[in-house]
């Protein structure tokens, strides 16, 4: 059976496509699975599943292109597909590089941090009781419970945080 440099192409396209929607699909509309093992979550490494894909796809596209548009032959056809599609390469790098980026970690923050630091009431705070209160944790403001263990804070009143329990802040007023 002879190959043809047309047929790796065709099948190098339709794969690389029919790859690159159904990664696309999944992504909105699949079920929620994680994908970090491909290498977004780490660093994002070169030969990733994604790049690979988008490789297969533009060498494909290209190098069908090049053979039957462009009249090139099957050696200047191979050599300018395999450019293209490593140049995509590094476009997608590029892109999750820079999407990677954009990512926060928004979530995450640590009450031991807080410890000395000056907040706000923000629903009142009874005597052993749990309120909650507003600090500035990891650049964001986050509303916290917190207790005081000398007496009621009002709304609004300035505390400072003596100590963190677990998921609460004690507190007391600031003088």
């Amino acid at each position: 059976m002879d190959i043809s440099i047309e047929s790796v192409f065709w099948v190098s396209a339709v794969g690389g496509s029919l790859f690159f929607l159904l990664r696309t699909f999944m992504m909105f509309f699949g079920p929620m699975v994680d994908l970090s093992q491909d290498g977004f979550d780490q660093d994002f490494k070169i030969f990733s599943i994604y790049t690979l894909g988008s490789f297969f796809m533009m060498f494909g596209w290209f190098g069908l292109a090049a053979l039957n548009q462009f009249g090139f032959s099957n050696a200047l056809a191979l050599f300018s597909a395999s450019i293209v599609g490593l140049f995509m390469i590094m476009v997608t790098r590029f892109i999750f590089g820079s999407a990677k980026k954009l990512i926060s970690a928004g979530g995450k923050y640590i009450l031991e941090e807080a410890v000395g630091m000056t907040a706000t009431v923000h629903q009142q705070i009874s005597f052993e009781k749990t309120g909650k209160v507003q600090i500035v944790l990891g650049g964001m403001i986050r509303e916290v419970p917190a207790m005081s263990v000398k007496g009621d804070i009002a709304s609004f009143t300035k505390v400072k945080i003596l100590r963190a329990d677990g998921d609460l802040l004690i507190v007391e007023k600031l003088r």
